[in-house]
Parts: structure tokens; C-alpha cells; sequence
């Protein structure tokens, strides 16, 4: 049975730590073992809910696929929430692994098709 790992978390923006209103993109290096090297990216935004009810009121809508919500951008809670989610993943490739994972986090591969050459 494979299990996924978080082997690191990108953030490509400055982030005020103090804020109470931010959205932030991840991208998510996801693996099978510290020792593979091979990875997956897998995205990710955290948003405070200050930010959830302005984009509510401007658009009235919201699809929350991909997106943890928080009061305080900190990075260890973060990182506490996704592994919590990928413990419960497993599978019986690694395909399997990352199609469980894309329903919470958007794949890279996500509606690729591969083709037989």
C-alpha cells in the first residue's frame, strides 16, 4: 500500500504573518518516500475567512476545492492540516494515490490525458 508524503510547500508571494485578510497559493511537492526524489505538485490556497466574506459579497459565489481556511497565516498549522489530510490517503499505485489526493488538492496531471505513442 502506498502512502503520500508533503516533502515541501513553495509560496511564490511575501506573506504578512499579522494579517487577518490574505489568500495565499501553494504548490505542494507530494511523494511516496524521503529517500524517492520523485514528486508530484498538487495546489493549494489558504485563505482567512476575511477574505472568503469579501469574496463572497463581490461575487456571491465560491468553490472551496483546494482551499483551507484559517484566522492567522501560519505555516506549521498549515503544513499540521495537509499532512492530517494525505494520512488518510492510500492507494494501490501511486496513480491511485494522486487521483485520492486531487480531490482535495488540484493535480498538475489533472485531466491530462496520456496517450499511448
Amino acid at each position: 500500500m502506498i502512502h503520500p508524503i508533503l516533502k515541501e510547500i513553495h509560496i511564490f508571494t511575501d506573506i504578512d504573518t499579522n494579517s487577518d485578510n490574505f489568500c495565499i497559493a501553494l504548490v505542494l511537492d507530494i511523494g511516496i518516500s524521503h529517500e524517492n526524489e520523485a514528486i508530484d505538485q498538487f495546489y493549494c490556497s489558504v485563505m482567512s475567512t476575511k477574505a472568503l466574506k469579501e469574496i463572497l459579497i463581490s461575487e456571491l459565489h465560491f468553490s472551496g476545492r483546494g482551499c483551507i481556511f484559517m484566522e492567522k497565516f501560519i505555516l506549521s498549522d498549515i503544513k499540521k492540516v495537509i499532512e492530517d489530510i494525505l494520512s488518510n490517503i492510500k492507494g494501490e499505485t501511486w496513480e491511485q494515490v494522486a487521483h485520492n489526493i486531487n480531490k482535495y488538492f488540484p493535480w498538475e496531471y489533472d485531466n491530462y490525458n496520456m496517450t499511448k505513442m
